[in-house]
């Protein structure tokens, strides 16, 4: 039986710099969105937050065909994103199914 709880961020990790008097941190945060859609969206929401303090979010698994990766660049003013579709070879009428490496979903 499917939860259909939200499944957590990994803990962000954080590393300071400098001898203290100058001293820099920076939070930086993985998550494997399993699409943006849904719990993804809501997800993303948070740790786009200015109450997660987070620097760096990286993602996987984003789902995003190559004409709909403005959703991620546009998604949260204050950050800048850099990213690819893992569907390029996908046409855009193709039904989509499976992995999207071309495996089977297990």
């Amino acid at each position: 039986m499917a939860s259909n709880a939200i499944p957590p961020p990994a803990l962000p990790a954080s590393t300071s710099l400098g001898d203290g008097s100058n001293s820099f941190s920076l939070n930086i945060v993985t998550y494997n969105l399993n699409g943006l859609i849904g719990h993804g969206h809501l997800v993303l929401t948070e740790l786009c937050s200015t109450v997660s303090n987070m620097g760096v979010i990286f993602l996987q698994e984003h789902c995003l065909t190559p004409a709909n990766m403005t959703q991620l660049q546009n998604f949260d003013p204050l950050f800048s994103a850099f990213g690819i579709s893992g569907m390029e070879k996908k046409s855009p009428w193709d039904f989509l199914k499976g992995d999207l490496l071309g495996g089977q979903p297990s």
